[in-house]
């Protein structure tokens, strides 16, 4: 049987810091210390990296306020830095909210702007989003790199809809 690699967050004890470790099997590969202002909000693969968001601890969660760290899956090294939140991790782009409006739910409008991260280099994007006519409010439900174009995926009382948004490079 191959062992394949699982990447697991410690939460912080008296002893240490929380941590990222990767393991395989029962070998703990490495292992990787956050800082005690920062609490790990996700970890994601993509672009053959692992990218976690990091959170001021103890706050509420703002995506101008966080950080989310590019590393190396196989050494754990951190390979860079970008400004935002980690909202998706994909093979091709990695999408990186840097300010947003400040809920999810039952929202009128939501404004964004992001950071798609691509082996090309990053792009910028910006979008907002209303309601529809006669479906009251909606919730943001996520967003995915398509190509050219973020999808940005809600739900109101009417359903499921997306819209994109393009990006500039």
């Amino acid at each position: 049987m191959i062992a394949a690699p699982v990447y697991l967050y410690d939460l912080p004890s008296p002893q240490r810091p929380a941590q990222i470790r990767r393991v395989e099997g029962s070998q703990t590969i490495w292992t990787l210390p956050i800082p005690a202002e920062l609490s790990r909000q996700s970890a994601q693969l993509g672009l053959g990296r692992l990218w976690v968001g990091l959170c001021p601890t103890g706050s509420v969660i703002a995506a101008s306020a966080c950080e989310t760290w590019q590393l190396n899956p196989d050494t754990g090294a951190r390979l860079n830095s970008w400004p935002g939140e980690l909202w998706t991790a994909q093979t091709d782009a990695v999408v990186l909210v840097t300010e947003r409006s400040r809920s999810f739910d039952t929202m009128d409008v939501f404004t964004f702007q992001a950071t798609v991260v691509q082996a090309t280099g990053p792009r910028a994007v910006t979008g907002q989003l209303g309601t529809r006519p006669d479906c009251g409010g909606f919730d943001v439900l996520g967003l995915r790199w398509m190509g050219e174009t973020l999808r940005l995926s809600a739900r109101d009382s009417c359903g499921l809809w997306t819209k994109t948004f393009g990006g500039a490079p």
